[in-house]
């Protein structure tokens, strides 16, 4: 268990909410969340970062964080229906 990890989506669209971010990234069980922090960037979008108090020790989790760690990114599908996904990077610290 890691504590204390940060995960930045660098480009969400400006209807996107805490409370969408926060389902979706809760359904992938990668850790307890903190908070999730929304911040205005242009007129078009906003950058994102979510927060853990907590990250867990499980395959999924583990395997995400290495790939942060090593700088590169995932892809997380917020609308199954459409297949549109976040782009999401390790928050730089």
């Amino acid at each position: 268990m890691t504590l204390k990890y940060s995960i930045c989506i660098p480009k969400i669209e400006k209807n996107i909410t805490t409370n969408l971010i926060k389902e979706t990234f809760n359904n992938h069980n990668m850790g307890k969340i903190k908070d999730v922090a929304i911040i205005r960037c242009n007129y078009n979008y906003n950058k994102a970062f979510i927060n853990y108090n907590e990250w867990y020790d499980n395959e999924k989790s583990n395997k995400v964080k290495e790939l942060l760690d090593n700088g590169e990114n995932i892809k997380i599908i917020y609308d199954e229906h459409s297949g549109w996904f976040w782009k999401c990077y390790a928050a730089r610290q």
